[in-house]
């Protein structure tokens, strides 16, 4: 290997760089580990960036607690300062206390610069193949790329790929859906060239017609709208899309929507035969619902297709099996616990595996609960985290926890911990958790969320 492969060795190896890998390895990094980041795709970001997930929920609970920051928040600031978000803003659908809407492209630039700036050593457009196990922890990884494969050797391994593809071929346990029916695929796709304002007076008029929490005395406020609704010209469609409604947020354009409609159902996202279907398929219902949107909404009369994503957006694939499994009930009652490294406030949120509704429960308590450091931590591998979509919970529990802020902190959790046990020269499953945490409140992490603000909000 020459001098622009990867060292042999590194104290701490992620595989996967969507926002949580990459919070996890700028954690890792910062925290002295010697740390490798592995991706497949030729730039950072996963769901993010590549599937055009632009609109990150949630930083906030559902009261208004601010629950995230540290790295995510820090992400976000250096978005602000390029002019690719407004920052965190009120949820006009009213789902989420808040949302965090950005341009995907210029997120995939300050990823990238995090990077640069870092001393993590990023590996993209390379593939993990599998895992070199000894005496039932992880050794080493193979990986392959245009030149070819080679095993790279490490201490501490992470899993944030989303697909939970190293624990589960390193031998650890995993679920998948619900009676093995995972959430829908959806293909996202942007229109351009639409009256927002047409829309807003529209859904001031019709307030039956749209989502019942929507916050309609924020609609003429925000700079970027969200809509859930439109029921009655949905249904009188009739299209041939499992959905019972439309489903868009506006993009950082002021004329742009990305629309969030499409559903792929009875897909298995590790078989990429479905993928395969799911990406015609997919195609199909974006000309559909853009024909819908045209014909039968008086606001996109003019409209015109902008762009598809690159990546089908995924909700789920495995979810490993961990030291503590995260579940409903956790949520429903808001708990808190000892070990928690990081804080969730979505509510369960499940665009259900078969038919057309959407399963919704708030979470209880304040509005959010914690992550135990546990569910980070794969049961049989005692040298392997999980973060991001592929962690330990329940199907309905992994509805919450999975969307984009609170991966981001995971993260940032497991990262930190990584990097400790290099210090300590210990497993993950006997590091100090009050350690983790003070290390974590000392660079920006929330534990404690303070008592919420409006003045906070656009």
């Amino acid at each position: 290997m020459n001098d622009r492969n990867p060292d042999r060795y590194y104290d701490v190896i992620v595989i996967g760089a969507g926002v949580s890998g990459v919070c996890a390895a700028l954690a890792s990094s910062r925290n002295d580990a010697k740390t490798l980041l592995v991706e497949k795709s030729g730039y950072p970001g996963g769901m993010a960036t590549g599937a055009w997930v632009h609109s990150m929920l949630t930083f906030h609970g559902k009261k208004g607690h601010k629950i995230i920051g540290g790295i995510a928040e820090e992400i976000i600031q250096n978005l602000i300062s390029i002019g690719g978000t407004h920052g965190h803003i009120r949820d006009t659908i009213g789902v989420a206390y808040s949302v965090t809407p950005n341009n995907s492209d210029k997120l995939k630039y300050v990823l990238l610069l995090l990077l640069e700036n870092s001393k993590v050593a990023p590996l993209f457009n390379t593939y993990f193949i599998k895992p070199v196990m000894e005496n039932e922890r992880i050794k080493g990884v193979i990986l392959e790329n245009n030149r070819g494969s080679f095993n790279i050797s490490g201490k501490i391994f992470i899993d944030a790929s989303g697909e939970g593809i190293l624990a589960s071929r390193a031998g650890n346990d995993f679920e998948a859906g619900r009676n093995d029916k995972v959430q829908p695929v959806t293909l996202i796709f942007k229109v351009r060239n639409i009256n927002i304002k047409e829309i807003i007076d529209n859904m001031l008029e019709q307030r039956d017609n749209f989502h019942n929490e929507t916050l309609f005395d924020r609609l003429k406020d925000t700079p970027c709208l969200g809509v859930s609704g439109f029921f009655n010209e949905w249904k009188g469609a009739r299209l041939k899309v499992p959905r019972d409604r439309i489903l868009f947020y506006q993009t950082m354009e002021e004329d742009e929507i990305g629309v969030n409609s499409t559903r792929i159902n009875d897909i298995d996202p590790s078989d990429s035969l479905d993928i395969l279907y799911a990406e015609r398929e997919g195609r199909r219902q974006m000309y559909e619902i853009f024909n819908f949107l045209k014909k039968k909404l008086r606001p996109f009369k003019d409209a015109k297709i902008s762009g598809e994503a690159p990546l089908l957006g995924v909700r789920e694939v495995r979810r490993i099996k961990g030291k503590y499994v995260l579940t409903e009930d956790d949520l429903l009652h808001g708990r808190r616990f000892p070990d928690e490294v990081a804080l969730g406030g979505f509510p369960i949120d499940i665009h259900r595996p078969e038919g057309s509704g959407i399963e919704s429960e708030e979470v209880g308590g304040k509005g959010f609960y914690g992550i135990p450091y546990y569910a980070l931590i794969a049961d049989k591998i005692p040298n392997l985290f999980i973060t991001g979509k592929c962690f330990s919970a329940t199907f309905r529990a992994h509805a919450s926890a999975r969307v984009q802020a609170t991966s981001m902190a995971m993260g940032q959790a497991v990262g930190t911990a990584a990097a400790l046990s290099i210090q300590g020269k210990t497993d993950p499953a006997v590091l100090s958790t009050d350690l983790l945490r003070e290390k974590l409140l000392s660079q920006s992490a929330i534990l404690e969320p303070e008592e919420p603000s409006e003045s906070n909000f656009l």
